[in-house]
């Protein structure tokens, strides 16, 4: 079990609507079983998405990090906010 924030779950809601959409244009042949997909609902590539996050790193001028540089940021912020370690 994971408990999202009510923002998390409307964002979650309205990213599903979108993948309904894409499987009704797709047709019968969409594969219904992942949360972050590509137009025919096949999961998508690892290596897809550290390409376009570094992508995104460059055009906007940041330090160059790694996509999972962002968890263990995450982490860090919420070791210092005090979450205890177990959860975080």
């Amino acid at each position: 079990m994971i408990a999202l924030d009510r923002t998390t779950i409307a964002v979650l809601r309205a990213h599903r609507s979108g993948q309904l959409a894409e499987a009704d244009a797709y047709g019968g042949r969409y594969r219904d079983s992942y949360v972050f997909t590509n137009r025919n609902g096949d999961p998508i590539s690892p290596g897809w998405l550290t390409h376009i996050f570094q992508r995104l790193i460059a055009a906007h001028g940041v330090p160059p990090i790694r996509l999972r540089d962002l968890r263990y940021g995450a982490a860090t912020l919420a070791l210092a906010a005090g979450v205890e370690l177990k959860v975080v």
